[in-house]
């Protein structure tokens, strides 16, 4: 899996920008004391953070297939490609939903 990093930096870059260059306000004052925007930046936070790690799971996952498919398993492989097939940890158990 190819993780979007331009993306994801793109958005964080807009995020900054919105609140830096614009002079939004809300009931609470600028930008920066929105609870909706502080919020939009939580959630794609905790989105950026959620690609990050089901990328690095497919990949440790690959890695285990690939040497499954060349020759023998090493001790312990079926173990860890189970435990990557059954991780639920990929969003941290953050739903972004604060």
């Amino acid at each position: 899996m190819e993780i979007p990093t331009g993306a994801i930096e793109n958005g964080r870059e807009h995020l900054r920008r919105l609140r830096e260059h614009y002079e939004f306000e809300c009931e609470a004052g600028s930008l920066e004391n929105c609870i909706d925007y502080s919020s939009a930046v939580h959630c794609f936070e905790v989105m950026a953070v959620s690609i990050r790690r089901q990328a690095d799971r497919i990949e440790r996952l690959e890695g285990l297939l690939s040497r499954a498919v060349e020759g023998p398993w090493l001790e312990g492989d079926l173990e860890r490609a189970r435990a990557l097939l059954k991780d639920t940890s990929v969003n941290g158990g953050d739903d972004g939903d604060k």
